[in-house]
């Protein structure tokens, strides 16, 4: 059996109402998409979802990194460089005029003789002593520049019918020469040659010689004196017109300075050797 008319009617429009309808709606919404979409500042798709807005605490600003200063240049004090200090100029040497007088000043603390007083008074001092210390080195006694001269007494012999020999009475002739080479103060001698060594030098290169220096020509001076023989009291003479000879060909070989030193007597001969050791010695040690 069949609904009547009017039942089904109202069923058949609702359901064109509905059919009509979900299109509209839908249309509706397209319609207020596209309008949001461009109606809004932003596209479509940037925008951000909603947050719920949350009260926060400012953030404190950031706490700045503590800057690390670089240290400070190491302050090294200026490596302190001393100077050396240049030494000052030796003073230049005295001149053979300045160094006689420097020597002449001195000498007399050499000797407390008056004859030595006179010889050093006397001009040209180094000069003088140049030429004896030549003399001396050749084995001759320069009895010219020596402040004593050849003895006045005679010389004194003995005479015992075989022969003739010296008389020992005669040595005390030379006791003054002796006393007076003995009396030199060595220290104070070299010590002032060697204050003055280079203007006695100079003195002994105007002599011309191809000896080193007057150094080297005192030590043979020295030598000499030293390699004198002892005094032989039985050694016999004989004369030669007004001179004295030995008999001994050996002895008479000798050089006159050593002669000499055997006529001083063996007493006043080793006072001047010991002399002679003495200024050598002292010499080679300064």
């Amino acid at each position: 059996m069949t609904e009547p008319n009017s039942a089904r009617e109202p069923q058949a429009s609702n359901k064109r109402a509905a059919a009509i309808g979900i299109p509209i709606a839908g249309l509706l919404v397209l319609v207020a998409i596209l309008w949001w979409g461009f109606g809004e500042s932003l596209p479509y798709g940037s925008e951000t979802p909603e947050t719920p807005i949350i009260a926060q605490t400012p953030e404190p600003p950031p706490t700045p990194e503590p800057t690390v200063e670089p240290p400070p240049p190491e302050v090294t004090e200026p490596e302190i460089v001393q100077e050396l200090e240049t030494p000052p100029e030796p003073p230049a040497p005295p001149t053979l005029a300045e160094a006689n007088e420097q020597l002449a000043s001195g000498a007399l603390q050499v000797s407390a003789s008056p004859l030595a007083a006179t010889f050093i008074s006397a001009p040209n001092l180094i000069e003088r002593l140049v030429a004896i210390i030549d003399n001396l080195r050749q084995g001759f006694v320069p009895y010219k520049l020596l402040p004593v001269g050849r003895p006045e007494v005679a010389f004194s012999f003995v005479d015992d019918g075989l022969g003739v020999t010296m008389n020992p009475t005669g040595f005390e002739r030379y006791d003054g020469l002796a006393r007076l080479i003995s009396e030199i103060d060595t220290d104070t001698l070299v010590d002032a040659f060697t204050s003055v060594e280079i203007a006695t030098n100079e003195a002994w290169d105007l002599l011309g010689y191809d000896s080193p220096n007057l150094e080297a020509a005192i030590l043979v001076a020295l030598e000499t004196i030293m390699l004198a023989p002892e005094t032989d009291l039985e050694a016999r003479l004989y004369k030669v017109e007004a001179n004295w000879v030995y008999e001994d060909p050996a002895l008479e070989a000798l050089s006159p300075l050593q002669k000499q030193l055997m006529r001083m007597g063996p007493a006043n001969g080793e006072r001047v050797k010991e002399k002679a050791r003495e200024i050598r010695g002292a010499l080679l040690d300064r």
